[in-house]
């Protein structure tokens, strides 16, 4: 029997190009049958739609958003889904952002099979792009709340700038890179972790040693770390597939 997977994103450009590329390198077989749906609006404001009822669902949540929505989830009900997964933006620059909201999403969102499972990427998606072969991603910390320009500094570089052409030996760097700055993020280590570090536990990271005392963030993309974390040991298994 098929497994039902949702993906909810935050926009429809990069985030739906990543996606795609993901679908295409690591779920080929049959097994999984993949949702994705747009948010089209900051994490932030999806707060505010859920934080003042404990009983509302996603599902209706995300019907609501739109007709593209509400088509593509018409014949699919909370019980036919067996795993969520939520990926959005830090978006420190955001007119309603809150560390405190993100620290709540991140406690409502963290489990795949019951509300869902929640990655965030520092600053936003873009992070996914900002390694090149110039300067160390260790070394790649931005302004935190500000609107600097990230879409248009991360446009300079070189590689990884069209989602849809990410090979497999891609991934594998790009999954060690991030899975190695989480680790430092929380670990002050750089180097790949031996356990999945949790998104929680980055949050806290950031804000202790970059958010708090510098007002940065250290740059990080949540899809690579979901892909990490959903393989687990058997990741590399599908990257040399």
């Amino acid at each position: 029997m098929s497994e039902k997977i949702l993906f909810v994103l935050e926009g429809e450009n990069t985030e739906k190009q990543i996606l795609d590329n993901i679908k295409k390198r690591f779920f080929t077989n049959k097994k999984e049958v993949i949702f994705y749906v747009t948010y089209n609006a900051e994490i932030y404001q999806l707060w505010e739609e859920m934080k003042d009822d404990d009983f509302l669902d996603l599902l209706d949540v995300l019907k609501e958003r739109s007709e593209e929505n509400r088509t593509s989830l018409k014949e699919l009900k909370k019980d036919d889904i067996s795993q969520i997964y939520l990926f959005f933006d830090y978006d420190g620059h955001a007119t309603k952002a809150s560390d405190d909201v993100i620290q709540k999403m991140l406690e409502y969102f963290n489990n795949e099979t019951e509300s869902g499972k929640l990655y965030i990427s520092y600053p936003m998606v873009e992070a996914l792009k900002d390694l090149d072969d110039e300067y160390c991603f260790k070394d790649k910390i931005v302004l935190a709340k500000q609107n600097i320009g990230y879409k248009t500094q991360v446009g300079l570089n070189k590689k990884y700038q069209d989602s849809r052409k990410i090979e497999k030996s891609d991934w594998h760097f790009i999954i060690l890179e991030n899975s190695k700055k989480a680790n430092f993020i929380v670990n002050n280590n750089y180097t790949e972790p031996e356990d999945i570090i949790l998104q929680d536990s980055i949050f806290a990271g950031q804000l202790e040693r970059f958010i708090k005392p510098h007002n940065k963030v250290a740059v990080l993309s949540g899809f690579p770390l979901f892909l990490a974390e959903y393989y687990g040991k058997d990741l590399y298994n599908h990257l040399t597939v």
